[in-house]
């Protein structure tokens, strides 16, 4: 194989590292500041309280609001947007280490008569991949936990048992029971979609340092 072939490997190796690691961090964080914030917004229209009442808070701390959206149909929305990013952006974020991979291979046989220059671009490229792999790493880490719980919440709501009891079947107080823990749980589901929106953003750091870490070898 001639030069020229691998000169054109290089090149698209490099769009693929860095194009592939800049999109990934994109679309994570765009899910992060666009997707999760619209399924956690309050009613638009919140009954007024008389004036002689005031708000109860705790340590002056804002009174805590509950999504607007059902919890079975928030949770859906979340798991959807979940699956479509488990789908799509491990992929890219994997391809994109196997391009600076493939770069680090082609730098070490290649010196183009700078053995000191080709040893940076191998250390550059080496430290994108690293860096692009460590959001796979993170998510198992410190994002798994976070999913996990709301994985329980889904399947407990996804057949609807959650929503309505059998007509006829359960006491005033039973459906009082049923309701305040539909509350507590919808409070929760609030706080881990929040979470992991936050924790999502983190992730979506790492190929953004790896895009420049790339950017940074090609430019060398």
């Amino acid at each position: 194989m001639t030069g020229s072939h691998y000169t054109r490997f290089k090149i698209i190796a490099q769009a693929v590292g860095i194009l592939g690691s800049a999109g990934a961090s994109g679309g994570i964080i765009t899910i992060s500041f666009f997707s999760i914030p619209p399924l956690l917004l309050p009613p638009s229209s919140p009954p007024r309280q008389p004036k002689h009442t005031t708000t109860t808070t705790t340590n002056n701390k804002k009174p805590t609001q509950t999504p607007a959206t059902p919890i079975r149909h928030l949770l859906r929305q979340w798991l959807y947007i979940y699956t479509k990013g488990m789908n799509t952006f491990p992929a890219i974020v994997t391809a994109s280490a196997l391009a600076y991979i493939y770069l680090v291979y082609y730098y070490a046989l290649h010196h183009h008569h700078n053995r000191h220059l080709a040893a940076l671009s191998r250390r550059l490229y080496l430290t994108a991949a690293v860096v692009n792999l460590s959001a796979i790493v993170y998510s198992l880490v410190f994002i798994e936990g976070t999913v996990n719980r709301l994985m329980e919440l889904v399947r407990r709501y996804d057949d609807g048992s959650e929503e309505m009891g059998e007509a006829g079947t359960t006491s005033v107080k039973e459906d009082g029971e049923r309701g305040r823990r539909k509350e507590e749980e919808k409070k929760e589901a609030s706080r881990l979609l929040a979470m992991w929106g936050q924790l999502n953003v983190v992730r979506g750091i790492f190929p953004l340092v790896g895009a420049v870490i790339g950017a940074a070898a090609a430019l060398w």
